[in-house]
């Protein structure tokens, strides 16, 4: 990454360094928002909860989410993304995330435990704020 560009990349390497995202959903008209640690897993983003956690059905009654982080040092900036997150209930889809998740085992005993929430995330937008410059990237 340039002092002058920021590229879609650029975003990439930013998002698979599993940072700690401030994930918004809505709930009614008022949204809420909740630090979480984002999960890369087979070229997907993921988010766990415990599965009776208000997040889930805020996510189950309206998909849309943003996320945001904040980078001072190697970004300089922030990044915000957006899109559609789903509640994942599928056994086999747990099994291959809880080998992903490097805390699993601090919250949930195994992938068939109920108090095991996961969501996905399709990010479709993503907008930048690095080095006092604006971009903006559809997510590909």
């Amino acid at each position: 990454m340039t002092e002058q560009e920021f590229t879609f990349e650029d975003v990439r390497k930013h998002l698979l360094q599993k940072p700690l995202v401030f994930f918004s959903t809505v709930e009614k008209n008022q949204p809420r928002v909740r630090p979480m640690a984002l999960i890369y897993c087979d070229n997907e983003f993921w988010l766990t909860s415990r599965s009776y956690e208000e997040k889930m059905d805020q996510v189950k009654e309206n998909a849309n989410f943003e996320f945001s982080f904040n980078d001072r040092e190697k970004l300089k900036g922030m990044i915000r993304a957006t899109g559609k997150a789903y509640v994942i209930e599928d056994l086999k889809t747990k099994e291959k995330l809880s080998k992903a998740i490097s805390f699993f085992k601090d919250y949930f005993t195994e992938p068939a435990d109920p108090n095991f929430g996961l969501i996905k995330l399709e990010i479709t937008e993503v907008r930048v704020l690095s080095n006092r410059k604006r971009y903006r990237f559809e997510w590909k």
